[in-house]
């Protein structure tokens, strides 16, 4: 049920009803030494404005391991620089290094904007495996990574849920967020969940990763 960053994403897209995922578009490492030329053009024409360059290698959120924050991650790249997505592109790649590429994949996703908040969500207290919602957010600096990479003083604002309790919450932004999480959990059962949000200013949610 978990493969790459790419396929978890393919496979949540029309099995959630609460929350979205970005538009997205990912092809393999062979794909793009075969024909970069193609894949270039289909992401000028399938996206507008900034996208997101993600990893999605093939050791990278999976049940033996995470990696997180291993590879590399391009935000805001402009549609209109063929040449720099191109170059970022290839950064991706390079970054996989010693792992198997044949199983390896590029994610393109569409930058969200208007952002009110951003972070990772856990059903599980990482330290006892209490039945805790645990999640990290920034809804201060309006960007998407500061979570996921620790460098912002706005990422470690900490809510603790507990999960037969959520229906106590009062803020509607994350009540969204723990009804949409409770969507996914449906989907994967028992199984301990890393998830990676954005909660627009709209309070619509998206869903960047899902891990177990």
């Amino acid at each position: 049920m978990f493969k790459s960053k790419a396929e978890t994403l393919n496979f949540l897209e029309n099995k959630i009803k609460l929350s979205k995922i970005p538009k997205t578009y990912f092809f393999s490492v062979f794909a793009w030494r075969n024909d970069k030329k193609k894949i270039l053009s289909k992401i000028k024409k399938g996206f507008d404005g900034k996208i997101v360059i993600r990893s999605s290698a093939a050791d990278e959120d999976s049940l033996v391991s995470s990696n997180a924050g291993k590879y590399k991650t391009f935000l805001n790249v402009s549609t209109n620089n063929t040449r720099d997505i191109e170059k970022k592109i290839n950064r991706v790649i390079k970054s996989y290094k010693k792992i198997s590429l044949k199983n390896s994949k590029i994610l393109i996703q569409r930058k969200i904007s208007s952002i009110n908040s951003s972070g990772v969500v856990f059903n599980r207290d990482l330290n006892t495996g209490a039945k805790y919602y645990v999640i990290n957010y920034d809804d201060i600096s309006g960007k998407s990574d500061t979570v996921t990479s620790g460098t912002s003083q706005n990422s470690n604002k900490i809510l603790f849920v507990y999960n037969k309790k959520f229906s106590d919450v009062k803020s509607k932004r994350f009540f969204k967020l723990l009804k949409s999480i409770e969507e996914i959990e449906k989907i994967y059962k028992k199984i301990p969940l890393d998830v990676e949000f954005i909660i627009t200013k709209k309070l619509d949610v998206f869903i960047l990763q899902v891990r177990p």
